[in-house]
């Protein structure tokens, strides 16, 4: 569907109950998705479009979906959505200069101006890796993102607000991510290996 001209998805999108992987970033006639294509559930990589006006929140029924790249032009996520999505590893947020908040699911989806308390809840013990990317109105990050136990790699790019919260040993948020192993920040790459190996030294 990538670079394609169509500009819906056909109900029937449904029927493919083995379909891994669907792209279609380069598509920006797409504005929305039919509820059919929730049916997917062995779907394990959604690349979604920069014409997507909406992810509705039965993106929930997607319970396979391990890597999530989105662009919307939401002003915030919906409920119980992303939220619910057990064995998502990889959550890509990239180009969404309307959204202001991810979700108020961030606590359900393993733990965004903020960065809800429930986005995250479900997927918990499973998220590994987190990347936002050209959101300028997300502004701090939550409290709760030391729930995601399994949190390996956090990248922020081209967010002034939440960078500067996040930024290494100074930012206001930074005591909130500095556990995770792997940070970059506008290409600040804070590699907890790194960061240890710089303090052991001799003065």
């Amino acid at each position: 569907m990538d670079d394609s001209g169509f500009e819906a998805f056909p109900e029937r999108i449904g029927a493919l109950k083995h379909l891994r992987y669907l792209h279609f970033l380069n598509n920006a006639k797409i504005k929305r998705l039919p509820k059919s294509i929730f049916k997917l559930q062995n779907l394990q990589a959604l690349v979604t479009g920069e014409g997507l006006e909406e992810l509705p929140k039965d993106v929930r029924y997607m319970i396979s979906l391990r890597f999530l790249y989105l662009v919307t032009k939401q002003k915030q996520l919906p409920e119980e959505g992303i939220g619910c999505l057990e064995c998502l590893q990889t959550l890509f947020i990239a180009d969404c200069e309307n959204l202001e908040n991810l979700c108020e699911d961030m606590q359900e989806l393993p733990t965004t101006l903020a960065l809800p308390e429930q986005l995250l809840q479900g997927s918990a013990e499973s998220l590994q890796t987190l990347i936002i990317r050209d959101c300028s109105n997300i502004r701090e990050m939550p409290d709760c993102i030391g729930n995601l136990k399994k949190l390996q790699n956090l990248e922020i790019s081209d967010c002034p607000s939440l960078s500067k919260k996040c930024r290494r040993g100074t930012g206001e948020d930074w005591p909130k991510i500095k556990h995770i192993p792997k940070i970059e920040v506008d290409g600040d790459d804070n590699d907890e290996e790194t960061s240890h190996a710089g303090s052991s030294g001799t003065p």
